[in-house]
């Protein structure tokens, strides 16, 4: 916000509000494509479905009573658990 344009300028605020709106609508649409890719990947690949299902299902096992009737929101401690996720994150997904 404090960068001048090439005749010293400080930039307006319509094009600072316009960059940031671009920024945010772009980073929307790579994470819609993302996820459909990751979708169509695992349908295709059974049996990283069932990798991931599994490092799931343990960490939602490992709660006991407290996830019964809740909705499936994972603390962030919880996400560190799951390598398998964190290591299709580090390969982008890609066989």
């Amino acid at each position: 916000m404090g960068l001048k344009d090439e005749n010293g300028e400080a930039f307006s605020n319509k094009f600072l509000r316009d960059i940031c709106v671009n920024f945010i609508l772009a980073g929307r649409d790579t994470k819609s494509v993302a996820l459909s890719w990751v979708f169509w990947l695992l349908d295709r690949n059974p049996t990283v479905e069932e990798k991931i299902l599994c490092e799931i299902c343990g960490i939602v096992k490992e709660r006991g009573d407290e996830g019964v009737n809740r909705d499936l929101v994972f603390k962030p401690e919880e996400v560190k658990k799951m390598e398998y996720l964190h290591w299709l994150n580090k390969c982008n997904f890609i066989y």
